[in-house]
This record gives C-alpha cells, structure tokens and sequence, in this order.
C-alpha cells in the first residue's frame, strides 16, 4: 500500500487525523487507491464509534483503521 502513496499523502493523511484538516483532492484518491480510506457511499449506515470521516469537495470518505495505526505508528 506504501508504494501507492507518496510522502505528501501520508502527511496529509497525518494532518487530517490529528487536526481535521482536509486532505487535498489528489492525497484523497491515492488514500483510496492504496486502500486507507473509502468512499461512505451509504448514507443510511451508521456511524461506527472511533471511525473517523471527511468530506472532500463533496466526496464524503471514511478512513480506514489501518490508515489510523499506520499514523500512530509512523508518525
């Protein structure tokens, strides 16, 4: 998964956990591509404790737990 993403992405994706900030488009699509986040296509599921979720340019997604450890532990 770590070959799909680059440097910029995952600090975007540490900078979208810790703080909220909105990842830009581009960093979205290679977290979906490397399997980190997915996109919340249903929006009668419920929200699942400890899931953490954005919206980028109206593209709601939710980040997986491994993109949550792979912060926690590289960074």
């Amino acid at each position: 998964m770590l070959d799909r993403v680059t440097v910029t992405d995952l600090h975007a994706l540490r900078d979208f956990i810790q703080s909220g900030t909105t990842p830009p488009l581009a960093a979205y699509y290679a977290l979906e591509s490397a399997g980190l986040a997915l996109v919340d296509h249903s929006i009668i599921r419920p929200r699942i404790e400890g899931e953490t979720r954005g919206t980028v340019q109206g593209i709601h997604f939710v980040l997986s737990p491994t993109a949550k450890l792979l912060v926690e532990i590289a960074f």
